[in-house]
């Protein structure tokens, strides 16, 4: 069954365009329709198919990732606390779990998945063939920023996506023998700790980082959009565009 999505528009900054648009996606195939409607006359549109436009379109689809990046943090920041067990190399306090702890499972996802969106904003794919590079980002006047960034990134490459040299996983292989040699055979185990997320003050700063990212990211494609609209929208008559 086809499903049926209504949203408004919005432009880059967020505020109203007044655009309605219905959006129909075959869950099978994936495949999208859409009309987009003004006091509900549907309006024209033209899918701009060239290099430069599709460059675009592969930057408004990383802000669909930050967006997603700040509600997992934020939904994180919710859900954790500052009363944690140990503290991090970097300082920021990290949080370990029990075995079975539901509401850990559900931390830790918001955790990882925030951290992978995020740094997938960084990463360059075959698919979309841009991403965010950290000097126009950051540049030389956010140190701080930048610190986080790289604090973001070390846990994706060397503990979340990669089993990697890290104090976030840590495994001890370990003989257990009992008190007396009473021909009890020792057993082996393990003994494991691993990172479930990090305290509620710290994804607060994370979800600070995720802002000034998307704040960057919007500057790029605002530039992105004026090029775009000069040196192909404007460039013809309104009339033709109509036609």
């Amino acid at each position: 069954m086809t499903e049926r999505l209504k949203r408004e528009t919005k432009f880059l900054d967020g505020s109203s365009s007044g655009i309605r648009t219905v959006l129909e996606v075959d869950p099978e195939t994936l495949e999208m329709k859409s009309k987009s409607y003004v006091m509900d006359i549907e309006c024209k549109k033209i899918i701009l198919e060239s290099r430069q436009a599709k460059n675009f379109a592969a930057f408004a689809l990383i802000k669909k990732d930050l967006k997603f990046v700040k509600k997992a943090f934020s939904a994180a920041a919710k859900l954790a606390s500052d009363e944690v067990d140990s503290e991090s190399l970097t300082g920021h306090s990290v949080r370990y779990r029990a075995e079975f702890d539901e509401n850990a499972d559900i931390l830790k996802a918001f955790y990882i998945s925030g951290i992978i969106t995020y740094a997938k904003c960084f990463s360059k794919a075959d698919g979309r063939r841009v991403k965010l590079e950290v000097r126009d980002v950051f540049g030389d006047n956010q140190p701080e920023e930048k610190r986080l960034h790289l604090e973001l990134m070390e846990q994706r490459h060397s503990y979340i996506a990669h089993g990697g040299v890290t104090t976030l996983e840590q495994v001890n292989p370990i003989l257990v023998l009992t008190p007396d040699n009473t021909g009890t055979p020792p057993q082996l185990t393990t003994e494991a700790i691993h990172v479930f997320g990090v305290s509620k003050s710290t994804f607060e700063e994370y979800l600070l980082l995720a802002d000034f990212v998307d704040t960057k990211l919007n500057e790029i494609l605002e530039k992105k959009a004026q090029r775009l609209y000069e040196t192909e929208v404007a460039t013809k008559p309104i009339d033709e565009w109509y036609d």
